[in-house]
């Protein structure tokens, strides 16, 4: 019988672990489906957001980008040289200055210091005559040799001059002008292809023209008031005739726009971006295969860094990456004016909050469903062993008062019992069937109570009341075991509880029937019962010197049909039913039962005490 509860147990704890493994198993799958599904949706989300804020962002570089240039850009054409034949000098009374040789200007770039991004200013041009490149910087002096100028006073000093020129000299190592012409048509071409706008022309003027402007000194001639600009595509400048080298004509220059270079490769650890324009003479068939090509080169970390300073109020921690191959660039973050690509700060990636409160609700959900199922396994495991345990006490019990009526029963009907003994027969069977009763008793008490159908009767009540109550109850019953019994009231005698004496004394019953059944086999058998007052409560404790309650029994003692770990019950006599009576006896009173010591410090056996509140 207990082996057949064992394998239902075993079936119900193997069936519930299965169940757990199958939900669980199931939820984590779902959750991982789930998390993929939100991390896609966060992804989409976030390239979204990207798509929606990349257009405005790579525009709102563009335009700032042009702001950092928009000094360069419309530079005049003769500015791309030192010094050059000034286009409309007058004198001090306003008049055109009669001036043999000319006179010769300072070029902006020559005089005034470059923003700190800029490494050199360069203009190239193939000679007419000999056929090779001409490269030469408005930063370094020219044309020393004219008697009559405006030297002005260069922007930089010696060491600044020699470093121009080593710049000067490595672009043009990098930078050949066949290239430069290559690329530059490549550029073009690009761009009739994106219908971009026509090229800027510029009218060039002599000296003999003049414009309106201020008073200037014969030998003195400053550009910003002699550069005649008409429109921002028309600019004047002089160039020299060949058979007069200082009488100067008017001649149509076509100019277009700047297009970025790389002049250093991907792999330099520093990089060199050049912007570079066409400068050609269009109304001169004689000069119109004499192009120019004008520019200047940025150093790309100053530059780099000067734009995202501009641009950190949009969108702080952007980068700009330079690009050396189209291919390797996405078009959705190339920037129109320079080449590279701008990378925005990430995106936040935020939870889908309702994706999370459904994963949370159904895990929660799935562990109450799991809790309510243990719950029930556990009850049914419980329930079933309890059954075969209340079958096997029971059937343990009635076996031996049932031999003992079949036997003696027998015996006196056959009338094989002496006429002396008889009596004695008479008794065993009067006790055996006390026995049985009280068996009967104790389990339609425990139903009663496990169906709360057990109602105490209160009534007021002193501690004498209840000393002479154990005394005329369990007295006789203990000294038929050989057991004393002895009553200790320390209980005031105003001291006055209600409760219900009758259900006490069972509890009582219980506890000395248990000390009695443990303390009877010692030499001086003896239960001690003491009432006293402890913290506002009545304390009715019930000691024997036995020999105690061993720690791992602890747990097991309130539990029906059992009496300790490892025994069934019926194992020292009864059905493992007192305790568990006991405890429900105590909880109508509305008090309860501790066991106080597993072997008392003075007598040596347990020691348990019921507690029962003063009102």
């Amino acid at each position: 019988m207990m082996y057949a509860a064992k394998n239902v147990t075993r079936l119900a704890i193997l069936s519930y672990a299965l169940i757990c493994a199958l939900v669980l198993g199931g939820m984590a799958a779902a959750t991982r489906t789930a998390a993929r599904l939100e991390k896609l949706e966060a992804a989409k989300a976030i390239e979204d957001a990207e798509g929606a804020r990349l257009g405005p962002a790579v525009r709102q570089m563009n335009e700032v980008v042009s702001l950092v240039l928009e000094r360069e850009f419309p530079r005049a054409y003769n500015h791309y040289s030192a010094h050059y034949p000034a286009p409309n000098a007058l004198n001090n009374r306003g008049g055109p200055a009669a001036l043999e040789g000319g006179v010769w200007l300072s070029s902006p770039l020559y005089k005034d210091p470059p923003p700190r991004w800029i490494e050199l200013y360069f203009q190239v041009e193939r000679s007419r005559d000999l056929g090779h490149e001409h490269w030469s910087s408005p930063q370094l002096p020219q044309y020393s040799w004219l008697h009559q100028y405006d030297p002005g006073r260069p922007a930089l000093n010696e060491s600044q001059r020699g470093h121009v020129q080593s710049v000067l000299t490595y672009v043009e190592s990098r930078l050949p002008l066949d290239e430069i012409e290559d690329m530059m048509e490549n550029a073009r071409a690009a761009a009739s292809r994106r219908d971009d706008a026509p090229e800027a022309v510029a009218r060039v003027g002599s000296p003999g023209d003049t414009q309106r402007g201020q008073y200037l000194l014969p030998s003195y001639c400053d550009p910003e008031d002699t550069l005649a600009l008409a429109t921002p595509k028309e600019e004047y400048a002089c160039v020299p005739r060949e058979d007069d080298a200082m009488r100067l004509e008017e001649v149509l220059v076509q100019t277009s726009p700047f297009v970025p270079f790389w002049v250093s490769s991907e792999s330099a650890p520093r990089k060199l971006l050049a912007f570079i324009r066409s400068a050609t003479m269009v109304d001169r068939p004689d000069l119109h295969d004499q192009t120019r090509f004008q520019g200047f080169v940025v150093d790309w970390d100053r530059f780099s860094q000067e734009v995202l300073d501009r641009y950190e109020r949009f969108y702080p921690g952007t980068q700009l990456t330079p690009v050396f191959d189209e291919s390797r660039a996405d078009p959705r973050t190339r920037l129109s004016r320079i080449p590279a690509t701008v990378t925005l700060p990430p995106l936040a990636r935020t939870a889908t909050a309702a994706g999370r409160s459904t994963l949370i609700i159904s895990w929660a959900a799935a562990i109450v469903a799991l809790a309510a199922l243990g719950i029930g396994v556990r009850t049914l495991v419980v329930f079933t062993t309890r059954r075969v345990q209340f079958a096997y006490a029971v059937a343990h019990e009635l076996r031996t008062p049932l031999t003992t009526f079949r036997l003696y029963t027998d015996m006196l009907a056959a009338g094989m019992v002496p006429e002396a003994a008889r009596q004695e027969y008479l008794d065993t069977l009067n006790r055996e069937s006390k026995r049985l009763g009280d068996l009967v008793n104790g389990v339609l008490e425990y139903a009663r109570l496990e169906h709360r159908a057990v109602h105490r009767k209160a009534a007021r009540v002193t501690g004498a009341d209840i000393a002479e109550r154990l005394q005329r109850d369990y007295a006789p019953a203990c000294a038929d075991d050989r057991v004393r019994l002895v009553v200790e009231n320390a209980l005031p005698p105003e001291q006055s509880i209600e409760t219900d004496l009758d259900l006490l004394m069972c509890v009582a019953g219980v506890l000395i029937s248990n000390a009695v059944r443990h303390a009877r086999d010692g030499d001086s058998p003896e239960i001690r019962v003491q009432l006293e007052r402890v913290n506002g409560h009545v304390c009715l404790s019930v000691i024997d010197n036995g020999p105690g309650i061993a720690a791992e029994d602890v747990r097991y003692i309130y539990r029906p049909f059992r009496q300790g770990r490892g025994r069934d019950a019926g194992a020292k006599g009864g059905l493992g039913l007192g305790l568990a009576l006991a405890r429900k006896w105590v909880s109508l009173l509305g008090g309860r039962i501790d066991l106080a010591a597993r072997q008392h410090a003075t007598y040596g056996g347990a020691a348990f005490r019921i507690s029962i509140p003063c009102r």
